[in-house]
């Protein structure tokens, strides 16, 4: 039996998913991606087993966890306005960990840039509609935004050799993190 006839049977079995087929994404940059015929799942196989290690400990301390995205950025969110979807491509990185911790980056990326400074009007409004009505959630999650964000750009910077630019893009970033949340 192949991977994807036994990743199908999985998600069948143990999770009462159905699926109809599981290929291989041939994108994928080390090739341990697999997504279901009908792109509503991702499956991302771990052989390296010190990653999946960091991946089942990563922020044991909060309530609210899931499977992290861990690279939202521009280049990996698609937006279909007229179909009113939305896709993420790109989880080379994926992690499992605290929740918030995705909101973080994302808040990161989207509002907090050196050529743009900080856009807090519309970060408070993304935040307000990620959060909606739980406001119990809300109050746990929010404070911590800032110290995941933080966190988010050293993990970056610690692991990559960037240009100068990108480095300089980083740093900016974080003091305007600092400043601001």
């Amino acid at each position: 039996m192949n991977i994807e006839n036994e990743l199908k049977e999985i998600l069948i079995d143990k999770y009462n998913v159905e699926v109809n087929g599981i290929q291989k994404n041939l994108q994928s940059t080390i090739g341990n991606v697999y997504i279901s015929n009908d792109n509503k799942y991702v499956i991302k196989i771990y052989n390296d087993i010190e990653h999946t290690i960091t991946m089942t400990n990563l922020h044991n301390d909060m309530e609210r966890k899931s499977v992290l995205h861990f690279d939202l950025t521009r280049n990996n969110i698609f937006i279909d306005n007229e179909q009113e979807k939305i896709g993420f491509i790109d989880f080379d990185d994926a992690k499992f960990g605290a929740s918030v911790c995705d909101v973080a980056i994302l808040v990161a990326n989207l509002f907090f840039s050196k050529s743009k400074g900080a856009n807090l009007e519309d970060m408070h409004k993304f935040i307000d509609a990620y959060y909606e009505e739980d406001l119990k959630i809300k109050e746990v999650e929010v404070p911590r935004i800032k110290e995941f964000a933080l966190m988010w750009i050293d993990y970056v910077l610690d692991g990559n050799e960037f240009d100068a630019s990108t480095t300089e893009s980083f740093e900016v970033r974080k003091k305007l993190i600092n400043r601001h949340l």
